[in-house]
């Protein structure tokens, strides 16, 4: 402005957190593929036709799930179909691993598809947090894909597509996991040192595996197990490769196995933490856990914070305490086994002792310190703890101070260190620091500064020491007299008074402003709560003189009969205490405070002993001194008559029957006092049931005390009870009121505001007694009645009532017991309840147990003898109350008992059968002895009676064989079907039957495995073939698989083909690399062989994983033994590296010779061998030449003269050398 030339700050930068996010996966390209009849039938799947992109998601991560499958042909991942829930990745695609086969017929024009979803393996942060990748639609459901192959020209033959491979469908599970956790030392939270770890997959590992659709499993991929954080630590940082890992992010298994997951503790004393993840295979299943992150503590140094000294006068005197002192260790023993247990061996989470040495003294004034008995002065060399700064020292919280040397220097300091590795003393001792010597660095804190600022001296205020001290005058800053006051409050029990200006107030003589002279309370009162604008003050609480001016302080009595109080005080103009007179000494004041004038309190009766008396085998009752009268007016013996208090109450005792009605007590039983002395009977008759006596406090106490009830002397099996009445409300001789109250002769009201009348000023306690003189036994009033049960079935018993007129809440026990059963009252009975139940509590509580009663017999049990009986099991119940309440009785009664009949049930059969067999030679094969399957009924041919009468059935595919049994049990076969037998017998019969079972199949070198069903049928043998018997048939089913081969067929290699590969590199072959071939068995039954590999001119190395036993690795050489699986898998991957340098321009290709040795398997005629060989053309590299040699001469020549000349051939002939590339030596 105002012309002059305009300024800038200058470029600024701002510095933005971007927050990653979980990116969904993009379906870029979907361009379907192309077959054309009986030229194209395979089509690879590559990138240019289906590519997904996802910007946060590695390839092997974004996950195609296949939903739906072609119906004319095979989408294939390396050779191998996929089915619905097959998966592979966009790496996949990118290796050209996927492809579509045509294998059925079909007509020009038709399109075959499949479906697919695609996910990555990441969840998101924000925006739906913790969603897991896909491809969605706006609702947030999955999108269904479609892959489109338009099918060309017309295929007239085909078949059916076939089954997924192993492992190419289904979900994906734990096959085994590793969760422990890492343990670091607690640093400086900087990545790097003991307080950061690697984690290793012997911590932290999972195997995901998948179906192999044969009864294996097929293991993912450590690259595919992903880890995604649900949690991250509260304690410290992950990493991945160095970079910082928040809740969502993943990792994989692979960035474990690698050593690129780390753990950096924070530095923190949150030694114990956690993080929480979910790990997955790509798919929408995944498993979660947590992994524990542990630091071992460490001391850490402690903490000091100063504040200076408040203003203080000259020659003042201040405390130090914690306020400016303030010493701190974050160190904590507060998480499991730390304090030297197994998560803090060196004991160092513990907070030590702290003390404190004063490192520079005051130069203008005394640092002082209390010993317990005197103030001495502070050197460099003490050592204090830390407690000296809170304890109570001289009077005053707070052993260390600063005193004033009373100079015009007003401006002062000292310097404090602090120290945690010693053992402090008592709040008053002191160590020595010429004698500890200096602490490490690790132990001491810095050096702080407090600084003392000291004003010029200040007229203290002015207040007397009590109401019996003269006032005070003094002529203020203006001229004016002002005077001191200090009158006591009068005011009535339980009421609230106005302590103003004319009661209490201080003065100044340099300050004239009421605010500046502030009240601290220093004991409060003890009757009563001043407050200041209706808030409660106590010790520490402060007020001005302000306050007091404007009617702001009231005092409220509490009520009780103390009718003195006081409360003490400081006055303060925030430099000087107050004194009581001018240039005088000073100290807490005090300001009275007197009731004059007494209010009624209603009274109270306490019992101190039981609410409820037993009288059993008698029939009285002496209270002793259970029963007490509260008042608060009189009980003390200090009657005020001269406030309105009189030394009178009376009290009513009735007793009453269960129906609330007084006792007749005219025949026998009554109530008695236990004293009468000065107390008047109003109603000294006892044989309605009621007394009504009073008189002074002490004497109808004593009426009280030993107080006897007698009942009437009946056996009365039931309860009375006692009512006790006080009334404070003044009464004449006769007990007709008068007015008033014994705590007010005259009011109205009570001190708790409420009118004085029977509602208000009554209190009534009442006592229970429970009469029994004679014990009745228990006895049964309900129960279940006789039942039928199923065998194996819960029944229940209840229905149990039992009654006992004399029990009260006394316990009673019944005990309940079976023969061939259990019993539970704690849910539905099973075979490992016990046989008998004891019972014990009171009569409600037992027949609420009875009623949860449930009974179930043995296993298998049922009725012993075919026909079902009332009595196959009885339940015995018996009740004994233990004689608790009167005399006699206790004996154990018998209640009725309960019958219970059993049906039987039928139990399944069972069918045993042996494992895999072979047919190797031969037309037949018998099972027989440990081979034969066994047909059994245990759980009903162990229990009688048993109708041993079953069916067996044994079968094999029609047209794949004929059956015979052994012929040894005499039973006919009643089928007639040659491949399928049946029999009916005992179970003797049909095991001695099928131990000689013969199977011949059709032919007997199918190269195929066949299945024998063994089925048994119990035709209901336990149950409905019984009297009274339930459930019928029940039938077992056993398989037998038999392997087929006669005859060994040969094993074979296929798709061996010519390859070339560059001088000096290698050559893989794999499906990924559409150059891997196999080897095959048509009759191995994944039994062992042996391939045998070979080359001239270079090494072979399997490739790993396969399961196979390998000979010769990086070798000319190589021996795979193995399954068929096992060794396919071995060489989908086998690498061939030529030797160095090694081509075959102008020569022979290497030959690579493949041999497969079957090893007999299966059939006979011995092992069978195959073998095949390929060429493989190594390209030649052009290979740097080598230069050699020194500097060359040329013979000397006259000047002027031509020499005969050097040609450069001669002279550098041998210098240079490309024998590299020269390969006629070698090859030819």
């Amino acid at each position: 402005a105002g012309g002059a030339n305009a300024l800038t700050s200058g470029p600024q930068t701002i510095t933005s957190e971007v927050m990653p996010n979980n990116d969904d996966p993009d379906l870029t390209t979907n361009t379907g593929a192309t077959v054309v009849a009986g030229l194209s039938e395979t089509v690879t799947i590559g990138p240019a036709t289906l590519l997904t992109s996802d910007p946060d998601t590695a390839s092997a991560n974004i996950v195609y799930v296949v939903t739906e499958i072609p119906t004319r042909g095979e989408l294939r991942i390396g050779g191998e179909i996929l089915g619905v829930g097959g998966r592979f990745t966009q790496a996949d695609i990118l290796a050209g691993r996927i492809d579509y086969t045509v294998t059925d017929a079909f007509a020009d024009g038709e399109t075959d598809f499949f479906r697919f979803e695609l996910r990555d393996s990441g969840l998101r942060a924000f925006n739906l947090p913790g969603l897991p990748g896909a491809d969605r639609d706006a609702g947030g459901a999955i999108v269904q894909h479609r892959f489109d192959i338009a099918l060309t020209g017309t295929r007239v033959t085909g078949s059916a597509p076939g089954d997924a491979a192993p492992g190419r469908s289904g979900s994906v599970a734990v096959d085994s996991a590793t969760v422990t956790g890492v343990t670091v030392t607690e640093g400086d939270g900087i990545t790097g040192g003991a307080d950061t770890a690697t984690i290793t997959a012997a911590q932290l590992s999972h195997v995901l595996e998948t179906d192999d659709g044969q009864g294996g499993t097929i293991t993912l991929p450590a690259d595919e197990v992903t880890y995604r954080i649900t949690a991250a630590p509260g304690n410290g940082t992950l990493l991945l490769s160095g970079v910082a890992l928040n809740r969502f992010d993943s990792f994989t298994q692979d960035d474990i196995d690698n050593g690129r997951v780390t753990f950096v503790h924070d530095g923190s004393e949150n030694h114990q933490d956690q993080v929480a993840f979910s790990v997955s295979g790509g798919t929408l299943t995944s498993f979660n856990g947590t992994f524990f992150l542990n630091a071992i503590p460490t001391n850490d140094a402690p903490s000091l914070v100063t504040t200076d000294l408040p203003i203080l006068p000259e020659g003042g005197t201040e405390r130090v305490t914690a306020a400016r002192i303030a010493l701190g260790d974050v160190d904590a023993n507060d998480e499991p086994g730390e304090g030297g247990g197994v998560s803090d061996p060196g004991g160092e989470a513990v907070a030590d002792d702290l003390m404190f040495r004063i490192t520079d003294l005051p130069d203008h004034g005394q640092l002082q310190r209390w010993t317990g008995a005197a103030w001495v002065a502070v050197t460099a060399d003490d050592l204090m703890p830390r407690s000296l700064l809170t304890a109570l020292a001289d009077g005053q919280a707070g052993g260390l101070r600063y005193v004033h040397d009373g100079s015009e220097n007003h401006v002062d300091s000292f310097r404090v260190e602090g120290r945690d590795d010693l053992t402090a003393p008592g709040p008053f001792g002191v160590l020595s620091q010429s004698t500890e010597g200096a602490a490490a660095p690790g132990n001491l804190t810095g050096v702080s500064v407090i600084n003392v600022t000291v004003a010029p001296q200040n007229d203290a205020p002015v207040a007397p020491i009590d109401a019996a001290a003269a006032d005070q005058t003094v002529i203020d800053a203006n001229g004016v007299p002002q005077t001191t006051a200090n009158t006591p409050l009068f005011l009535p029990e339980g009421g609230t008074g106005v302590i103003g200006s004319a009661l209490l107030r201080s003065v100044d003589p340099d300050n004239t402003d009421p605010e500046t002279l502030q009240y601290r309370i220093t004991a409060a009162p003890q009757f009563g709560v001043l407050f200041l604008n209706g808030n409660a003050l106590g010790v520490g609480s402060t007020y001005t003189q302000a306050d007091i001016d404007a009617g702001r302080l009231s005092y409220q009595h509490d009520g009780s009969e103390n009718f003195a109080d006081r409360f003490r005080f400081i006055v303060s103009d925030s430099v000087s205490d107050h004194v009581y007179a001018p240039g005088g000494a000073g100290g807490p004041s005090a300001f009275d405070i007197f009731v004059d004038a007494a209010r009624n309190d209603v009274p109270e009766l306490v019992n101190a002993g039981s609410a409820t008396i037993d009288l059993f085998g008698t029939f009285s009752h002496d209270f002793g001194t259970d029963l007490r009268i509260r008042d608060g007016d009189i009980d003390d013996g200090n009657v005020a008559t001269g406030q309105g208090e009189t030394d009178f109450v009376q009290v009513t005792v009735t007793l009453r029957d269960s129906g609330g009605a007084p006792v007749d007590l005219s025949a026998t039983g009554g109530i008695t006092p236990g004293s009468l002395a000065g107390v008047t009977l109003v109603d000294g008759d006892d044989s309605d049931g009621q007394i009504v006596l009073q008189g002074g406090f002490a004497a109808v106490q004593a009426a009280l005390t030993n107080l006897v009830v007698e009942l009437p002397n009946v056996d009365h099996n039931d309860t009375f009870t006692l009512d006790v009445t006080v009334d404070d409300r003044l009464r004449d001789a006769a007990g007709t009121l008068t007015a008033g109250a014994n705590g007010d002769a005259t009011g109205t009201t009570n001190e708790d505001g409420t009118p004085i009348n029977a509602a208000n000023n009554r209190d009534t306690l009442s006592v229970t007694l429970r009469a029994s003189d004679d014990n009745d036994d228990p006895f049964l009033i309900a129960s279940p009645g006789d039942r039928t049960v199923n065998e194996d079935a819960v029944l229940s018993l209840a229905g149990y009532r039992i009654e006992d007129v004399d029990a009260f809440d006394s316990p009673i026990t019944v005990t309940l017991s079976v023969g061939n059963g259990h019993l539970s009252v704690t849910g539905n009975a099973t075979t490992g309840s016990p046989s008998s139940l004891v019972l014990t509590g009171t009569v409600a509580q037992v027949n609420a147990q009875l009623d949860a009663l449930t009974y179930r017999g043995n296993a298998n049990f049922h009725s012993p003898d075919g026909t079902t009986r009332i009595d196959d099991d009885v339940l015995v119940i018996t009740v004994n109350d233990g004689g608790a309440n009167g005399t006699g009785g206790g004996g154990t009664i018998t209640l009725t008992p309960t019958n219970i009949a059993i049906r039987p049930v039928n139990d399944a059969p069972s069918v045993t059968v042996p494992g895999v067999q072979t047919l190797a030679s031969g037309t037949s094969i018998t099972l027989s002895g440990a081979l034969a399957p066994v047909v059994a009924d245990i759980r009903d041919a162990g229990n009688a009676p048993f109708n041993d009468f079953q069916r067996l059935q044994v079968g094999v595919p029609a047209g794949t064989g004929t059956l015979a049994g052994s012929g040894a049990s005499g039973l006919a076969d009643l089928n007639g079907l040659p491949h399928v037998l049946r029999f009916e017998g005992t179970l003797a019969q049909l095991n001695a039957e099928l131990n000689g079972l013969t199977f011949t199949p059709t032919n007997p070198n199918a190269d195929t495995t066949l299945p024998i069903a063994v089925q048994i049928i119990d035709l209901g043998n336990g149950g409905t073939a019984l009297p009274e018997g339930v459930n019928g048939s029940l039938q077992a089913t056993g398989v037998i698989s038999v392997q087929i081969s006669s005859i060994n067929d040969g094993p074979s290699v296929n798709a061996l083909t010519d390859q070339s590969v560059n001088e000096d590199a290698s050559l893989t072959f794999s499906t990924a690399n559409g150059n891997a071939f196999t080897v095959g068995d048509p009759d191995d039954f994944n039994r062992p062989m042996v391939a045998t590999l070979s080359v001239n001119h270079g090494v072979l190395t399997a490739a790993a994983g396969s399961g196979a036993a390998i000979v010769g690795n990086g070798m000319g050489g190589l021996t795979i033994t193995g399954t068929e699986v096992q060794i396919n898998a071995a060489l989908n991957g086998l690498v061939y590296t030529p030797d160095p340098d090694f081509h075959t321009s102008g020569v022979a290709g290497d030959t690579l010779t493949v041999t497969i040795n079957d090893q007999g398997n299966t059939g006979t005629g011995g092992a069978l061998v195959a073998t095949q060989t390929a060429t493989i053309t190594v390209n030649p590299v052009n290979d740097r030449p080598v230069a050699s040699g020194g500097p060359q001469s040329v013979p000397a020549v006259g000047e002027d003269r031509t020499g005969a000349g050097t040609t450069l051939s001669a002279l550098l002939a041998g210098n240079f050398s490309d024998a590299t590339d020269n390969r006629s030596a070698v090859s030819g």
